[in-house]
């Protein structure tokens, strides 16, 4: 049984929800709340330098699973699927001290914005129960996830 509902919070406290919708083959798909407080910056084309990198908003996620009854009441699930997450670039430069009055400019670093892909694996073993199943998997991206399948 793939159609259900699952939540996850990962290592870092990371809020994600994810569905599944099919039998023997589903589609899928999965949003973690990913988005940070992005600081100020001037806009540039990509470029290669050492910086800090931030979350854009959410982490969104497509993937296929297959899944098969192997033990009474106890199926197991493996998926693959492909994310995207849209990072900022930060360059980090110090200006140095007395150069420049902080109460007369403001000086804005380099950065860009750009969408990262991230490959993505998943497997869950579902126990059925009435009208439904409960769920307990890792997803490479999201780390454990438990949830709830419905049959409908």
């Amino acid at each position: 049984m793939l159609s259900g509902f699952d939540l996850s919070r990962n290592q870092e406290g990371v809020w994600g929800i994810g569905f599944t919708t099919g039998r023997e083959l589903a589609l899928g798909g999965s949003v973690s709340f990913t988005g940070e407080k992005v600081p100020e910056y001037y806009e540039v084309p990509p470029q290669t330098w050492q910086g800090e990198l931030y979350n854009l908003g959410p982490e969104y996620e497509v993937c296929l699973l297959a899944g098969t009854d192997f033990l009474m009441g106890i199926s197991l699930e493996l998926g693959i699927g492909i994310s995207f997450q849209q990072r900022v670039h930060i360059a980090t430069a110090e200006v140095p001290e007395g150069r420049l009055a902080p109460q007369r400019a403001a000086v804005l670093p380099n950065g860009y914005q750009v969408w990262e892909r991230y490959f993505t694996f998943q497997g869950r073993l579902s126990l059925a129960l009435e009208g439904g199943a409960l769920d307990l998997g890792y997803h490479s991206r999201r780390g454990w996830v438990v949830g709830i399948s419905l049959e409908f």
